[in-house]
């Protein structure tokens, strides 16, 4: 739809894109919690969106994952549900937010058309 090819949409656009990485990768952090030895990862995106923003270059913005600086358990590994649980729930909130103001801004836009 059109209405996401504004700066605004674009923008959102891309951080549901980014914000649904950052699930899959602390999604696979709780599916490995018992796998000796696997090393948590996080995605990280915020400083690129957010150059890639004040250049005009949104659809540049890739994130990268990065292992997480977290001691490990005598096993070797490193996720901890404590940690994992809180990261996706909020990334998970962020995540729905977007959505809800792209759903918004495309009610406003069709009510603007005199559709609805």
């Amino acid at each position: 739809m059109r209405v996401l090819r504004d700066p605004v949409g674009m923008a959102l656009s891309k951080a549901v894109e980014l914000l649904w990485r950052r699930e899959m990768v602390i999604a696979s952090n709780i599916a490995n919690v018992d796998t000796p030895g696997y090393r948590a990862k996080e995605f990280r995106f915020e400083g690129e969106l957010r150059r890639a923003l004040l250049s005009g270059r949104v659809g540049e913005a890739k994130g990268e994952v990065v292992r997480r600086p977290t001691p490990p358990k005598p096993d070797g590994n490193t996720v901890f549900l404590e940690v994992e649980i809180p990261e996706l729930l909020r990334a998970h909130l962020k995540f729905k937010a977007c959505l809800y103001i792209c759903a918004q801004r495309a009610r406003m836009v069709r009510a603007a058309m005199g559709r609805r």
